[in-house]
C-alpha cells in the first residue's frame, strides 16, 4: 500500500471515529434523563476524553509520516551503497583482469 493511500486511509478512519463520536453525543443528549447541568458537565467530560484520544491519535501519524519518510530515507540509503558495492566489484574484476593481461602478456 502506498504511503498517500495510508494517509488517506488513516485521515478517513480519524474522521469516521470523530463523527462517530460527535453523533454519540448528540444522541445521548437527546435521550438523557438528566438535568441540563449535568448533562453539560458530562459532555464536556467525553469531549475532554476525545480531545485527548485525537491529541495522541494525531501524535501517532505523525510518528508514522516520520517514521515512513526514515524507512523511504534509509532505503535511499541502502540503494546508493549498493550502486557502489557493485562499482567497487567492477572496478576489482576490471584490475584482476589487467594484471592477469599483464601476467600472461609477460610469459
Amino acid at each position: 500500500m502506498s504511503e498517500s493511500t495510508e494517509a488517506s486511509g488513516l485521515s478517513g478512519a480519524v474522521f469516521g471515529v470523530l463523527f462517530g463520536a460527535l453523533l454519540g453525543i448528540g444522541i445521548g443528549l437527546l435521550i438523557a434523563p438528566e438535568r441540563g447541568v449535568e448533562i453539560r458537565r458530562r459532555a464536556a467530560f467525553h469531549l475532554e476524553n476525545l480531545a485527548e484520544h485525537l491529541s495522541h491519535l494525531g501524535a501517532r501519524v505523525n510518528r508514522m509520516q516520520d517514521e515512513s519518510e526514515a524507512r523511504h530515507s534509509a532505503a535511499e540509503v541502502v540503494d546508493s551503497a549498493q550502486r557502489q558495492a557493485d562499482q567497487i566489484m567492477r572496478d576489482a574484476n576490471d584490475l584482476i583482469n589487467e594484471i592477469r593481461r599483464t601476467r600472461d602478456a609477460a610469459s
